[in-house]
């Protein structure tokens, strides 16, 4: 099964020090990253107005996407969230974010959130 994983949760995983990858494996997820999410991280990180080390989180996970065996997708929305909504209408899959926002507007989506030190399916 599909987790489409979104900016913030990717950050605020690597800031816990959660081992995302062997997280996704362990629950048999096959990941999906939208190219507009990895753009997203590429500017945080050139951002000098963001402290180092959320620059630091930033570039390693660019490190482990491009590492890591991902599925890399191109959302067809000009907005991610947008995409993400889209995208989960024509897939059957799993949605990882901390956005209560976009949980809201995803009906009928299960969802993967950070509790602990791992994971859960919610």
């Amino acid at each position: 099964m599909e987790v489409l994983i979104d900016t913030n949760f990717i950050l605020s995983a690597l800031k816990k020090k959660i081992q995302i990858f062997e997280e996704f494996d362990r629950l048999d997820f096959d990941v999906v990253i939208p190219e507009q999410v990895i753009d997203e991280i590429k500017k945080l990180l050139g951002n000098k107005e963001k402290s180092y080390a959320d620059r630091e989180v930033c570039s390693v996970a660019l490190q482990l996407i491009d590492k890591k065996n991902v599925k890399i997708i191109k959302l067809n929305k000009k907005y991610v969230d947008a995409g993400i909504i889209d995208y989960c209408s024509k897939n059957s899959c799993f949605v990882a974010t901390l956005d209560k926002e976009l949980k809201m507007k995803l009906r009928g989506v299960r969802f993967v959130i950070i509790r602990g030190g791992g994971f859960e399916v919610v």
